[in-house]
């Protein structure tokens, strides 16, 4: 059975999650998180606003798991130069699914994304 993706994130982060504002959580791309994330699957994704006492649910999202994207970005939490990172889903996309002779592509009618699963 697959286990969740637990990320403890600054209240600042928590709270766009909460509000639908943050779509994604960036984690930087290096070994532990390449070790971590790739060739995975995970029931779900527990956010959590710092690391919050056992019993403390206003302090955790669960989320669906929907995957990641690995990107090159520019982010303040970075420094000013583009940084390679995981961006994973931190929200609960709409999908509306629309087949390809090669692929599944769905888009997102919250964010506007594109996913496409080969």
């Amino acid at each position: 059975m697959a286990s969740d993706l637990i990320l403890h994130v600054k209240k600042e982060y928590f709270d766009e999650i909460l509000s639908g504002k943050k779509l994604f959580e960036y984690r930087r791309r290096s070994p532990y998180w390449k070790k971590r994330l790739r060739k995975k699957t995970f029931s779900a994704i527990q956010i959590c606003s710092g690391y919050p006492k056992k019993g403390d649910k206003d302090r955790i999202i669960h989320l669906k798991w929907l995957g990641f994207l690995e990107e090159t970005i520019v982010h303040p939490h970075f420094g000013k130069r583009k940084t390679s990172v995981f961006s994973i889903f931190v929200h609960e996309h709409d999908f509306k699914s629309e087949y390809s002779f090669y692929f599944d592509c769905f888009r997102c009618s919250k964010c506007g994304y594109t996913i496409y699963e080969f």
